[in-house]
């Protein structure tokens, strides 16, 4: 399988750099127009139609041409969805082919014409310069905007490795929290400041009196770009930390099926406060998770998706469903009276469901290693013996023993 990411530099532009990309966005634009004049329905069958035509028109290097008919049609098949009149306005520079351009360290040689050629000198650090330094990553193509380029980097990557164990993580507004079967205490990730990025941003927006409506959308775009970049620097850091902890103890990670989750939140559905329902609701749970997806992939660790219902309802020590728990982060089991933590208990129900059992059950003075089978009966539910090996759940109960410590908090 094949993986790609990206680099970005950033370097200083000059006028000629300015006119290539002006040229580009109009070459992307005609080919935009000829893609809706034909109603072209492939990539392929738009650069039959303007290839030689934004050669001869434009006379550009011929890697432009085709780099323009496929930004093009991406641009139509967006637009369509969301029924707008597709427009390239921003500036940017695409070339596909590694071999049209040359990078010697920090400076990079891109064509302008056949023959012509302009260099660019750019600025990265050392996490952008240890992609460059390893020999396992090939260039890829190349992506230049007025003030960064971003080289795209690939590598093969096997099947995913075999894991000694899991981490479980249950996404909040305010934290991640994991739990892991090889340790006793569970991994809590502060990211409160995205729900006060949402907030703070809102407000310098309302306070906008000017009846100027174009003034007024350059301000969204200028705090809507500053909290985007903000929000994904944070949950970068975040997901780093997830998939480095996974890889050093070989884990398989374990996540949230999240589908339309949104829809459960809109109004009217449930009983809830207005402000909790907009911040489940400008929370980007995909942006973490495709994060921690393609992080793990790039590391060879597999992810896997559960279903999250019930999870912070039900007790991870007993496994009964508390029908009448609403928004209380600390809650006490009616069944068997443990002390739970909301954000844990879910974790750990996530990696309960993860190893095919419905509960770890923690008895003072018992076996650790006791679990219920899914789908037992609740009065008197079979236990399983972990130290007998030909137990069916043997190893699953056997590498989460260490979470079961964490079956009461005071």
């Amino acid at each position: 399988m094949k993986l790609v990411k990206s680099a970005k530099f950033a370097y200083t532009g000059n006028e000629e750099v300015t006119r290539l990309l002006e040229t580009f966005r109009s070459m992307v634009n005609d080919a935009i127009r000829v893609g809706l004049e034909s109603k072209t329905k492939s990539r392929f069958s738009l650069v039959k139609l303007c290839y030689h035509d934004l050669r001869q028109r434009y006379g550009l290097h011929q890697t432009y041409a085709g780099a323009a008919c496929e930004v093009a049609f991406s641009i139509i098949k967006k637009h369509q969805k969301w029924q707008r009149r597709p427009y390239a306005g921003r500036l940017m520079l695409k070339i596909d082919d590694c071999r049209a351009y040359k990078l010697s360290y920090l400076l990079l040689r891109i064509p302008i014409a056949p023959g012509h050629y302009t260099f660019l000198q750019l600025r990265g650090g050392e996490h952008q310069l240890s992609m460059l330094r390893d020999p396992s990553l090939k260039l890829s193509a190349l992506l230049i905007t007025p003030d960064s380029v971003d080289i795209m980097v690939s590598k093969e990557v096997l099947e995913p490795m075999k894991t000694e164990g899991k981490d479980a993580y249950d996404l909040n507004i305010a934290n991640v929290t994991g739990v892991s079967t090889s340790s006793k205490e569970p991994m809590v990730y502060d990211v409160s400041d995205i729900v006060r990025f949402n907030k703070k941003y809102a407000q310098v927006l309302s306070h906008f009196r000017r009846n100027d409506r174009r003034i007024g959308k350059r301000l969204a775009a200028k705090y809507g770009r500053k909290r985007r970049n903000r929000t994904k620097s944070l949950l970068h850091v975040v997901s780093k930390r997830i998939v480095q902890s996974a890889a050093k103890d070989k884990h398989t990670i374990v996540l949230e099926k999240l589908t339309h989750i949104r829809k459960r939140h809109e109004r009217g559905r449930q009983r809830e406060r207005r402000a909790t329902r907009h911040a489940i609701n400008t929370w980007p749970f995909w942006i973490l998770q495709k994060a921690i997806k393609y992080k793990a992939a790039w590391e060879q660790i597999p992810v896997e998706f559960i279903d999250p219902k019930n999870t912070s309802r039900t007790c991870s020590a007993c496994g009964s469903v508390n029908k009448r728990l609403r928004f209380e982060r600390e809650w006490r089991c009616p069944s068997c009276g443990a002390m739970l933590s909301r954000d844990v208990n879910a974790a750990r129900n996530l990696l309960n469901r993860s190893l095919g059992v419905q509960a770890m059950r923690f008895v003072a003075g018992g076996l650790v290693g006791e679990a219920m089978v899914r789908g037992a009966p609740r009065g008197a539910p079979p236990i399983v013996d972990a130290s007998q090996p030909g137990s069916p759940s043997a190893g699953a109960v056997s590498s989460a023993e260490s979470v079961v410590q964490l079956g009461r908090r005071k």
